[in-house]
């Protein structure tokens, strides 16, 4: 057209073509340009939504992937990049929703375990922290409560084990003390009792009976009068004979009974006396306000007799009344 134009200036046409070649051309660079802006903006907004991605910023990226598809619609690939950030977002929700739930739980197991810790239910509240720590291990203070419990159990577990040791030995020495004391034996039983005491200072009962132990040793140490009671009541020192009991009526008896209570000390005191051929056992029972005289008599052929305050007894009856209760004291002399 151009050429044209050089052979025939004065013809329209050519310079109509040329013009309207002009503007195909202009309309086509003008494409091109937008083209390739959009291609540059399309590159710049994948390459931010990339960062973004990278950064773990899902938002944000998802964002420019969804700028970028408004610049391109048919593009797969921020397609495939949203699809991953839903996916990813879905497990970070989760992931927050289990986060939650573990603090609820573990701010539930803390609160718990402090209030068992406070009200000294440590077994009860160590679980609790230990349940704590599970959920959150680098929690410091579930950790430390742990530790700080396991070391006030083992205390506690060696002090009960030394207070069963004490508990026995204690109980060990008060039989063995008790045994004395029964067998009048009141030497030992006094060391027992005091050997008791220092296991366990606090004691009554030890100290009662060492305080008994000692009334029972000034008794012996005074028995040395020897008494013989006669029909009448009275008594009379350094005999050895021992007479029948014969009273005209109940009065006497409840006179003579009382005193055996005025010259007998509380407990049971043995007197024997052997005469021809006969032994006679008479215990002076004065016991809980009363008193009262039993007689086991065994004679050399065989034959024995039993009577209380002067009457007829059986074996099986003075057994139980004679037999010295605990704490009781006994007191054998022979006449």
């Amino acid at each position: 057209y151009a050429l044209a134009m050089q052979v025939m200036p004065e013809k329209t046409y050519p310079l109509q073509k040329i013009n309207e070649i002009n503007s195909l051309l202009a309309e086509a660079a003008r494409i091109e340009r937008e083209k390739l802006d959009k291609q540059a903006l399309y590159d710049k907004t994948v390459l931010l939504a990339d960062k973004h991605l990278s950064d773990k910023n899902f938002i944000l990226a998802r964002q420019e992937y969804t700028n970028a598809l408004n610049v391109f619609p048919s593009e797969q690939y921020p397609k495939t990049k949203i699809e991953e950030i839903e996916q990813q977002l879905a497990l970070l929700q989760q992931e927050e929703s289990k986060r939650k739930d573990a603090e609820q739980k573990f701010s539930a197991a803390i609160a718990q375990a402090d209030e068992l810790f406070k009200n000294k239910k440590y077994i009860d509240a160590r679980g609790f922290y230990k349940q704590a720590n599970e959920i959150k291990p680098a929690d410091v203070h579930s950790a430390s409560q742990v530790k700080r419990i396991d070391a006030m159990l083992a205390q506690m577990e060696a002090e009960q084990k030394m207070k069963v040791e004490a508990d026995m030995r204690y109980n060990e020495l008060i039989a063995n003390a008790d045994n004395k004391f029964g067998t009048h034996d009141y030497k030992a039983a006094r060391q027992l009792y005091l050997n008791a005491l220092e296991v366990k200072p606090n004691e009554t009962y030890p100290r009662e009976q060492v305080k008994k132990a000692d009334e029972r040793l000034k008794i012996l140490a005074k028995a040395d009068i020897k008494q013989v009671t006669t029909e009448s009541g009275s008594t009379t020192a350094g005999s050895t004979k021992i007479s029948d009991l014969s009273f005209k009526n109940e009065s006497e008896r409840e006179k003579y009974l009382a005193s055996l209570k005025e010259k007998y000390p509380e407990g049971i005191t043995l007197e024997i006396y052997k005469e021809g051929n006969k032994t006679t056992k008479r215990y002076i029972v004065v016991r809980s306000g009363e008193v009262h005289e039993f007689r086991e008599i065994a004679f050399t052929w065989g034959g024995q007799q039993y009577s209380v305050d002067g009457k007829p007894t059986n074996l099986l009856y003075l057994q139980s009344q004679v037999k010295p209760r605990t704490g009781e004291s006994f007191v054998e002399k022979e006449m």
